[in-house]
């Protein structure tokens, strides 16, 4: 995000392979973005201008998130984990993480949840008005050549799950 040429480096790789930028998600931890810099800003900003979507990692762990969305505009949020793990049996971590989405819905931002374990926390996060789930519930990591068998099996599941 330091180097000047970074988002002109991303423009010439998606015209080279013939992708088109609505399909790329830049995710940005807060570690890359401690260094409130205007070089930082204005790379993200021609990164955006492209049409790729910029979502921030790992949210609600870093000590001044909330400055990272007033400096930057982030198309999606990505709750941490540490937050979803405990919701359910916690109605601290469950208001927590309802403020984040309502927080993250009022600047017009998608929200993933992050590290989903189980059909509780996956439940209860699509009535807190969460857009994505995603964690160790639906799959464990695989390799990219794995991924349609994958999403074949989930869809299937899905299908026998709806008709029972």
């Amino acid at each position: 995000l330091r180097d000047p040429a970074f988002a002109g480096n991303i423009a010439k790789t998606l015209k080279r392979h013939n992708v088109d930028a609505q399909h790329l998600e830049l995710e940005i931890t807060e570690s890359a973005i401690l260094e409130k810099s205007k070089l930082i800003a204005n790379t993200l900003t021609e990164i955006r201008n492209l049409g790729v979507a910029l979502s921030v990692d790992d949210f609600g762990t870093g000590y001044s998130a909330l400055s990272y969305l007033k400096t930057y505009e982030f198309d999606l949020l990505k709750i941490d984990r540490s937050f979803i793990a405990r919701m359910e049996h916690s109605e601290r971590d469950e208001n927590l993480v309802k403020a984040i989405i309502s927080m993250a819905q009022s600047l017009d931002m998608d929200i993933i949840g992050e590290g989903v374990e189980n059909v509780e926390q996956s439940d209860l996060l699509r009535t807190l008005g969460c857009d994505v789930v995603q964690g160790y519930y639906f799959s464990r990591p695989v390799p990219a050549g794995d991924c349609l068998e994958v999403i074949q099996d989930l869809e299937a599941h899905n299908s026998v799950a709806q008709s029972a």
